[in-house]
């Protein structure tokens, strides 16, 4: 906003160069962007907050550096002659619309002389960035600048039944606006109308056909209290903004619109003549209540270490416009003046003392006070979970939380879906309830670009809607992919492609390193998982997440022609269960005892099935057990098709004792014995046909 030096002189008297001025308002939190000269004029450009909408005009700066000096503030008055004619036997106002017009008043004024204004008008207007249009208009924008009030003059002879109604659009209704431009509007368009037709979009422009102009005798006044939300609102629908609109979107002053009417008119009176008809119209059946705030002193000093006394705070308020009156020593009730809307609660109260007091008064010494950071445990887990990834030679990524409904459709998920109300594209339109899309994209991203050895994983938060919430339900989840080659070909070792076994491999390392036993990899389904290569994660009954390869159809999907294996965890659940305290485990002093376990089974049956046998038989005294071999149906003889051989290595060891032969070959037998019975097992080289 641009604010002329010598304007603000009329308001109040103060000895301040330009730029001791604009030091002093940025100290005070209203930034002075720049000052500049125009001829014999110097004008301050305010970067004003849109919080401070009492600060877009003359008399609100003017309030300001009355409060930093101690000047008092010099308000322009008004004294009005006013003719025998009544408003109210010359226009009928009714607003439909209370809610988004809380407030409307309106003054007319007869057999005024348009034409163009003297030369100090227009040069103000002029300097503040307005373009001089006629006397009667320029008046309005005069009032603009020096009170914030945005103001229209409608020719009153124009206005069809001697009415005006303030309410919403029809649906179609058309206005050519003062720009010019034909505007189709709609329900959502709050417009001034006279019998026939809107005249006017509420709060942002006025219509041509009722403009004031060279022919113009009579004018009728309005000012208003539009509602800032919905003025916003229809100033982005329609791509249309105006100076009246800014402020409107600001919140503009509801108890100070009839002295914003009666300035015009006097104004009016002085430039171009005419009669000003008794009375002015103004519904306001609801008015705006004021906020009332208690001040406690000892909070205001104890929060900006200082030392001031509660006379000292209400007087700094009291130059701002606020009432107040000191309850006891320590208490004031204070009474928010209706331009500061934004003030409503004591905090607010402490930053008006402490930007007028002075932020440079304010000492710098830190408070004397002792702060102990404790780590959450989500800190301490996901921290945790980050070491043991990234030690596993994995990469953190971090993906948008938006996605599109092709990508779910491409990986076959349902319509579990949260859709965005005002999605920027249909890119975004999504929020992700799984992180898979956005590894699978960050695959094929490296992927185009030459990488094609990946270890990747994401931690982050995905959305499941609620029947019973408006807000999705957030929740934290755990995904990571693998594909390419695990480790590379040299003179010692072959490649070795990743495989669903690094999947299942980092899944052990990352529970063994949380804390958490008994999981298991149970034989799953996904529709975005291959058929056969497929695990739920499972943790004392309850599912955890899923791990598999994704289905070659949908990687193809996506232009990824390479396998790829993904699992993804409910990081929420693995917290809950993850255990980081470690206790002290003496070393064995008596010696283990190894034996391998080479057996054939139907192809059918699952390794977990057989490691659960194993530990059931061998009980405490088995130690470890270990599969390291693995042969299909198919690398068999023929006879020995539809089975696969499994060997395994079991660890024995007895804590209390030295483990003898004959006790360890009595368990081991006892094992096989109990394989045979349960699952059909049967040796290597021992199995008859």
């Amino acid at each position: 906003m641009k604010v002329l030096f010598s304007w603000l002189k009329e308001y109040v008297d103060f000895d301040l160069s330009p730029d001791e001025l604009a030091q002093r308002l940025t100290m005070a939190g209203l930034e002075v962007a720049g000052v500049e000269e125009m001829g014999e004029e110097t004008i301050l450009e305010l970067e004003v907050t849109p919080n401070r909408g009492d600060c877009l005009s003359m008399v609100g700066v003017a309030r300001e550096i009355s409060a930093l000096t101690g000047s008092p503030l010099r308000p322009p008055k008004t004294h009005l002659s006013e003719s025998k004619e009544e408003i109210s036997s010359l226009i009928s106002i009714s607003v439909e619309e209370l809610k988004l017009c809380p407030r409307y008043t309106a003054r007319i004024i007869k057999d005024v002389r348009v034409g163009p204004s003297p030369d100090w008008l227009k040069s103000r207007l002029l300097a503040a960035g307005i373009r001089s249009i006629n006397n009667i208009v320029d008046i309005t924008n005069y009032i603009l600048l020096e009170l914030g009030q945005p103001m229209h003059a409608f020719d009153y002879r124009l206005l069809k039944g001697n009415r005006l109604s303030i309410r919403l659009a029809e649906e179609g209704e058309q206005l050519i606006t003062l720009d010019g431009i034909d505007r189709r509007l709609n329900r959502e368009v709050l417009v001034i109308a006279d019998r026939d037709y809107p005249v006017a979009i509420a709060g942002i422009m006025g219509g041509q056909a009722t403009q004031v102009t060279f022919d113009t005798h009579d004018v009728l006044l309005e000012a208003a209290y539009f509602d800032p939300a919905t003025v916003r609102r229809m100033s982005r629908g329609l791509g249309l903004s105006s100076e009246s609109s800014y402020r409107f979107e600001r919140e503009v002053d509801p108890e100070g619109l009839p002295l914003a009417q009666d300035r015009a008119v006097q104004l009016i009176k002085e430039l171009a003549g005419g009669k000003i008809v008794q009375g002015m119209i103004d519904i306001y059946p609801e008015p705006i209540e004021k906020v009332t705030i208690t001040l406690r002193g000892d909070r205001v000093n104890r929060v900006l270490g200082v030392n001031l006394t509660l006379g000292e705070m209400t007087s700094i308020l009291e130059g701002l416009g606020f009432d107040s009156t000191i309850h006891n020593q320590d208490i004031a009730i204070v009474e928010v003046p209706s331009y500061r809307h934004e003030i409503i609660r004591e905090i607010d109260l402490v930053e008006e003392i402490a930007r007028i007091y002075g932020y440079e008064k304010i000492s710098f010494a830190l408070p004397h006070k002792t702060v102990l950071a404790v780590r959450r445990h989500i800190d301490e887990i996901t921290k945790r979970t980050k070491e043991i990834l990234v030690g596993l030679g994995l990469y953190e990524v971090i993906t948008l939380s938006f996605i599109d409904h092709l990508t779910l459709t491409k990986l076959r998920l349902g319509e579990d879906r949260v859709k965005i109300a005002n999605p920027l594209s249909e890119e975004t339109s999504l929020m992700r309830t799984s992180l898979i899309p956005g590894l699978i994209k960050t695959v094929l991203w490296n992927i185009n670009r030459g990488v094609n050895d990946i270890k990747i994983f994401e931690l982050g938060r995905v959305f499941h809607p609620k029947e019973d919430r408006n807000l999705p339900d957030e929740k934290y989840s755990l995904a990571v992919a693998l594909t390419g080659y695990y480790q590379k070909s040299n003179w010692r070792r072959k490649d070795e492609k990743i495989s669903f076994y690094e999947l299942a491999g980092i899944i052990e390392r990352l529970m063994e390193g949380l804390g958490i036993e008994d999981y298991r990899l149970v034989k799953g389904e996904h529709p975005s998982f291959c058929a056969g290569r497929t695990a739920v994660i499972e943790i004392k009954g309850r599912t955890l997440g899923i791990m598999g390869e994704i289905d070659p159809d949908v990687t193809a999907s996506f232009d990824l022609s390479t396998d790829l294996y993904l699992f993804e965890i409910d990081f929420d659940r693995l917290m809950a269960l993850s255990n980081l305290e470690r206790s002290y485990r003496p070393l064995p002093i008596y010696p283990a005892a190894t034996r391998d376990l080479s057996i054939l089974v139907k192809e059918e049956v699952q390794a977990e099935k057989i490691l659960e046998i194993i530990k059931e038989v061998g009980g405490k005294l088995i130690e470890e057990v270990e599969l390291f071999d693995l042969y299909p149906g198919e690398k068999l003889e023929e006879k020995c098709k539809g089975f696969k051989s499994l060997t395994y290595s079991i660890v024995y060891r007895d804590l209390k004792a030295t483990l003898k032969d004959e006790s360890v070959n009595h368990i081991h037998n006892q094992i096989v014995s109990v394989l045979e019975e349960r699952l059909g097992a049967k040796l290597r080289g021992r199995i008859d046909y």
